[in-house]
């Protein structure tokens, strides 16, 4: 009865933000443009809208059906979850005491609401025990593909740097460079930490990627 109640809650949760995604990325798209695309927030929560979607597919049949969610559904959620988080942290850390004018738009929704929103239904109602900690290198590929697609894009000048911090125009490549590891490492250190104390459930004896999930 309490695993029903928590899939209940988490199906509550995930509805909340797809309702929040839809409203608050079609507003920011609007506003930005293309432009919008150019931005980790922007691509987070798209990516964190998909995932959610299919994970609250696999969790309704759950509820009716008592078959768990695949474990790919949660290795996608939990690289869903991370990415926002990450936002969520850079947002109070940097952007938000530096500019805080941005708490007065729809942005606020999509750096602070819905990651959080996403990372306590992933840490409370989320505990399938269906991860290994070395799912945590799944939460840098995100990062990782965003950095080179990005980083191609301005250093073919097919767009504008979207942060100060990336543009060769304003900082120096090595210094881009540094950014760029730094950022890899930051993202790894938090996903990792949140891993450890995502609650374990059962063992699982099925693989992926040639490594035993116990």
């Amino acid at each position: 009865m309490r695993q029903k109640i928590k899939l209940i809650i988490s199906l509550a949760l995930n509805v909340i933000f797809l309702t929040l995604e839809i409203v608050f990325l079609k507003m920011n798209i609007e506003r930005f443009q293309e432009s919008s695309y150019h931005y980790f927030t922007v691509i987070a929560n798209l990516l964190g809208a998909i995932f959610v979607a299919l994970f609250f597919f696999f969790q309704f049949f759950y509820l009716f059906k008592n078959k768990k969610p695949p474990i790919f559904s949660y290795i996608l959620y939990y690289m869903g979850t991370t990415s926002l988080f990450f936002v969520l942290l850079i947002s109070l850390i940097i952007f938000y005491p530096q500019i805080p004018q941005v708490m007065d738009n729809e942005l606020v929704v999509l750096h602070v609401v819905c990651p959080l929103i996403m990372f306590i239904n992933f840490m409370f109602f989320i505990d399938d025990g269906q991860l290994v900690f070395l799912d945590s290198l799944f939460s840098l590929v995100p990062v990782i593909i965003y950095e080179i697609v990005i980083g191609s894009l301005i250093s073919s000048n097919l767009i504008t740097a979207p942060y100060s911090f990336i543009d060769p125009n304003m900082t120096k490549l090595w210094i881009i460079v540094i950014y760029y590891v730094l950022v890899l490492v930051m993202d790894y250190i938090f996903s990792a930490i949140m891993l450890m104390y995502y609650p374990k459930g059962q063992e699982l004896t099925s693989t992926i990627i040639g490594y035993k999930r116990k």
